[in-house]
């Protein structure tokens, strides 16, 4: 059958991008997504308060949390619209640079769009992706940067 869910009002069309993010994914709502990480299997030392606000808009702060396999971030995700439209990550326990640029590309299905690895460490190593979706018309910013021992990265869909 035809799936009617949100019949008679504007249905968003869905962002297919993969979320750095284990658990949720970027169509979830705040309270799900709270919900998934408080109650999911994935470690963290803290996780901010469940929101009050209903107007698809808030944040969600988690620290120490497992993002990626031995590794160890503080993660703040960011909601507007009703969906997730960003993830910052700055790592606590970080993983090698070029594990996570490996990563990140495994996952995504186009090329970094700028790519400028340094061997200085007070110079900024970057990896730049722009996505494009077609079917919702949203772009996907994503970047990962290391500078001076600092790995980072932030996905935006504004």
């Amino acid at each position: 059958g035809r799936d009617t869910a949100g019949e008679g009002e504007r249905r968003k069309t869905p962002v297919p991008y993969w979320c750095f993010v284990p658990l949720i994914h970027w169509n979830m709502e705040l309270a799900w997504a709270h919900q998934a990480l408080r109650e999911g299997s994935l470690p963290f030392s803290s996780i901010s308060k469940p929101p009050t606000n209903r107007d698809g808009t808030g944040s969600i702060v988690i620290n120490e949390f497992e993002v990626m396999k031995g590794t160890r971030a503080n993660v703040t995700l960011g909601w507007a619209r009703g969906s997730l439209s960003s993830i910052d990550v700055e790592f606590v326990t970080p993983p090698l640079y070029s594990e996570l640029v490996a990563w990140c590309k495994k996952h995504f299905p186009e090329p970094p769009v700028k790519e400028v690895n340094v061997t200085t460490a007070s110079l900024e190593s970057r990896v730049d992706w722009e996505l494009k979706d077609a079917a919702s018309g949203r772009t996907l910013h994503a970047t990962v940067r290391e500078m001076q021992g600092v790995l980072a990265a932030n996905f935006k869909i504004p």
